[in-house]
């Protein structure tokens, strides 16, 4: 791991084609097998790419590559069992936008299960780039789990080959020994059991699960592996959590002079709120029948605001262009359900008291405003002049499923008219995943957007009295 590591780290520093050329030259009689396998899947990948970021790296690895034309040990793709490197990028000249996952994976030289694996989705937008999501893990001594759950464990004395009652004749000692002597197999010593899953959402540490210490449990009592398990699941749903984050990722603010005279600026700011509530599980038991009851509450909310403009020194005011967007997302879960073990069957409730109940709710507002320096009229009593007109927006609002669910799904968007059909076909046919997620969450042409889903009550049977 040190030395694909610092392979990382100098790929990291723009290497020029001498020392690429030296390194594929070293790497094709290095004696590691992982470090070879990591480092050639890291130049093919590399060579690939055609963002103008990696623009010189990728033309230096084009030229290194061929090297190892005709060596047997470098023209293999990497099999499951080695370390290798995987990318995935997408890259749209129009909007000036690099969207790249990276995926890592570093295995051991004596195990099938990986030391190392990490997933990386950045995103680069205007020549801002941002670590979206990156999950880490980190484990040591796992296949001391591994191969407590798949080693053999003889439960009789008996033997398999007695098949019509004659039993095999004892071994003496010194046959035991003998045999001993020519298999001399050894137990494999197993590293200390350590394993970190590490979540990282914009830049921020979310979360570190320390999932070695659960895992070194399981070990206490090969042959109650299945027990251990069941209390492991058990005490996690019987513990409450309620945690709330808050973070701003980014926050910036560039401003630059201009030939005009006019110096212009750009303020971008975002907000991001999580919220979770974990009520303890309960279980019951009432004669016959078993009782158990969820709740849960997540929560997202994110708010961006980005502004574009010039200042007017004269008059202390600036003038310029903008947008708000917020995503709210609330997800509560209550859950009931019973097992009768006379009938065997299963019951299930899904109890929602509130009704209505907001679930989803988005907006993107492009505007134009005015404001002054010395605040003496901010922006919000001055008014935000929209971007569009009120007319040019389709309005659907439509309700689904009241007839069918003991409630019903209220769903209203507002989407841009023009060019509509265009924009949808566009989407649907001519965008991988990537340009879809950045087309959904930048909104590059600045359409006004709005969606709400709200969970209503049914509806109710007018001959049902």
């Amino acid at each position: 791991p040190i030395r694909i590591a610092a392979l990382v780290g100098v790929a990291a520093t723009s290497p020029d084609l001498h020392l690429l050329r030296y390194i594929a030259r070293e790497l094709i009689h290095d004696p590691s097998d992982q470090v070879v396998s990591y480092v050639s899947s890291f130049f093919r990948e590399m060579a690939k790419s055609r963002h103008p970021c990696f623009t010189d790296l990728a033309h230096n690895l084009e030229n290194t590559v061929p090297l190892w034309n005709g060596v047997h040990r470098l023209d293999r793709e990497p099999g499951d069992a080695d370390s290798r490197f995987i990318l995935t990028d997408t890259y749209i000249e129009k909007h000036d936008y690099h969207g790249v996952v990276q995926t890592s994976i570093i295995m051991s030289e004596d195990s099938y299960l990986p030391l190392s694996i990490n997933y990386a989705k950045k995103d680069c937008i205007s020549g801002f780039c941002y670590d979206t999501l990156t999950l880490t893990y980190q484990g040591y001594g796992i296949d001391r789990v591994y191969a407590a759950m798949v080693s053999p464990r003889p439960g009789k004395k008996q033997s398999l080959w007695n098949f019509f009652g004659r039993r095999r004749t004892p071994r003496g000692a010194e046959e035991h020994q003998r045999l001993d002597n020519s298999l001399p197999i050894t137990p494999r010593d197993f590293q200390p059991i350590s394993a970190f899953l590490k979540l990282s959402v914009w830049g921020h540490r979310i979360r570190t699960y320390d999932i070695g210490h659960t895992l070194s449990n399981l070990l206490s009592d090969p042959s109650q592996i299945g027990e251990s398990l069941t209390h492991t699941l058990m005490s996690y749903l019987q513990r409450a959590d309620d945690t709330k984050l808050f973070f701003l990722s980014p926050v910036m603010v560039v401003a630059t002079p201009t030939d005009l005279g006019f110096p212009a600026f750009l303020e971008m700011k975002q907000t991001n709120f999580l919220y979770t509530n974990r009520h303890p599980a309960v279980f019951a038991q009432d004669e016959d029948t078993i009782q158990a009851e969820f709740r849960r509450h997540y929560m997202l909310d994110t708010y961006q605001y980005t502004y574009f403009g010039f200042g007017l020194p004269y008059n202390q005011a600036y003038v310029g262009v903008g947008y708000e967007r917020r995503l709210a997302l609330s997800l509560p879960i209550h859950v009931k359900a019973s097992y009768d073990m006379k009938s065997h069957k299963l019951r299930l409730e899904r109890p929602l008291t509130s009704l209505p109940l907001d679930v989803l709710s988005y907006y993107f507002k492009p505007y134009a405003a005015i404001g002054y320096y010395n605040d003496s009229i901010s922006i919000e009593d001055y008014g935000l002049a929209t971007s569009y007109n009120d007319e040019e927006l389709i309005w659907r609002n439509k309700t689904y499923a009241t007839d069918q669910l003991g409630f019903g799904y209220d769903v209203k968007s507002r989407l841009f008219a023009k060019d509509l059909k265009k924009s949808l076909h566009h989407f649907w046919y001519d965008m991988d995943f990537a340009q879809k997620g950045f087309y959904l969450d930048v909104n590059p042409f600045w359409h006004p957007r709005y969606l709400s889903l709200q969970l209503v009550p049914a509806e109710k049977d007018a001959t049902n009295t």
